[in-house]
């Protein structure tokens, strides 16, 4: 019965590791798919090209924020385009995409002010990652 947690923490560390690499490749697609878009694109072919990205599981992504401004639907798209090893997903790990009926508008975090939450480093957080083996303070 001891090996039983131990299993199960080697299983998390190992769906862990997973998460990191699917995150990795699509970060990587992102980097070879952006340079497809620009402003004044049609939402539907933002969302043609980037479709491949948009499968990473729910807590890896950031939802799609829409309002109204001045009788225009204004939609925001987040694509995953980096990752800190601070097992948080912060709005400086995204790359927001601005459309206005439709439209590619703006691109980054500078059109929106700056993002609402930054990563922070390793020791900031207390956790260190020495050789695949992680450390709580």
């Amino acid at each position: 019965m001891k090996a039983f947690p131990v299993l199960i923490a080697l299983c998390c560390l190992f769906f862990a590791g997973c998460a990191a690499t699917s995150i990795d490749s699509k970060i990587k697609q992102y980097g070879k798919l952006a340079p497809r878009i620009s402003l004044g694109d049609s939402k539907a072919k933002f969302l043609e090209v980037f479709a491949p990205l948009f499968d990473l599981p729910q807590m890896y992504q950031k939802p799609t924020d829409q309002y109204m401004q001045d009788g225009k639907t204004v939609a925001i798209y987040y694509i995953r385009s980096n990752r800190i090893s601070d097992y948080l997903t912060t709005d400086d790990e995204f790359t927001p995409y601005i459309f206005t009926d439709s439209v590619l508008t703006g691109i980054g975090w500078a059109v929106l002010g700056g993002p609402k939450s930054r990563g922070q480093s390793p020791t900031a957080t207390g956790v260190n990652i020495n050789n695949s083996t992680t450390v709580i303070h």
